[in-house]
């Protein structure tokens, strides 16, 4: 009888323990970082390359704890090395809102190479204004960064080109004189400034350019010659355009 007692003292000691137990267990987990398991297999499987793995291990960390800022800084890496640089460029915006100190080092020229790919891209499908855009926040945030002085003048140029279509003169000769290095004098901007698009190969901002241009002055014989080289390039072999001296009969 006195054994099954103390059985039953002791199991009675241990049950009015447990809720204590369980409220310091309780206490210990809310203090622990719901995300921490995640975001550091997340870094381990991108040290390793494994980006698809890192990739989704980050996101699960952000399902724990919305706005982690390791967990972004490592999604936004991930996405940008799968080539997802819209998505890349979302999330080092949202880090950039909710904890602008970890963007420092490494992180800085991670976030300023996504604007430069990203740049790339609209230059590609004929967006410059927001590729010039892209450039300067990325120059702001890693000014030596590689690419940089390549992708800034030839989106100075593009954007310089797409507002002077827009009848944005002023602006357009500012950007450019930026591209350049000096602003040329007004009246050879015109010619300045459909050179620089020829050597891009904006072959129809060119054309657009100086088209204007000649309509403004039909006797500029430096104007008509750049018209005529930019629609042989833009037009192969084109029965007739109004912009030459003369034009053959259509058959």
């Amino acid at each position: 009888m006195r054994e099954r007692r103390a059985g039953r003292g002791g199991i009675a000691a241990v049950g009015a323990a447990l809720p204590v137990l369980l409220a310091a267990l309780l206490a210990a987990c809310a203090g622990m970082d719901p995300g921490a398991f995640d975001r550091e297999r997340g870094q381990e499987a991108l040290a390793r390359g494994e980006i698809q793995d890192a990739h989704d291990y980050f996101r699960y960390a952000l399902d724990a704890r919305r706005n982690d800022p390791g967990a972004l800084l490592g999604l936004a890496r991930s996405c940008a090395a799968l080539g997802q640089n819209e998505r890349a460029l979302d999330l080092f915006f949202t880090l950039e809102q909710v904890d602008p100190a970890s963007l420092r080092g490494s992180a800085r020229r991670d976030y300023a190479q996504a604007l430069l790919q990203a740049a790339e891209v609209r230059l590609q499908r004929g967006d410059p204004v927001e590729a010039l855009r892209d450039l300067r926040h990325a120059e702001t945030l890693d000014p030596g960064h590689p690419g940089l002085a390549d992708a800034l003048p030839r989106a100075l140029i593009a954007a310089s080109g797409r507002l002077r279509v827009a009848g944005r003169t002023q602006e357009a000769e500012a950007l450019f004189g930026e591209a350049a290095g000096a602003n040329p004098p007004p009246a050879q901007a015109p010619a300045a400034l459909a050179q620089a698009l020829l050597a891009q190969r904006e072959l129809d901002r060119a054309i657009s350019v100086l088209s204007d241009a000649v309509s403004k002055g039909p006797a500029d014989a430096e104007l008509r010659a750049l018209l005529e080289q930019a629609l042989e390039r833009r037009y192969p072999d084109p029965p007739c355009h109004p912009a030459y001296a003369s034009c053959d009969a259509l058959p």
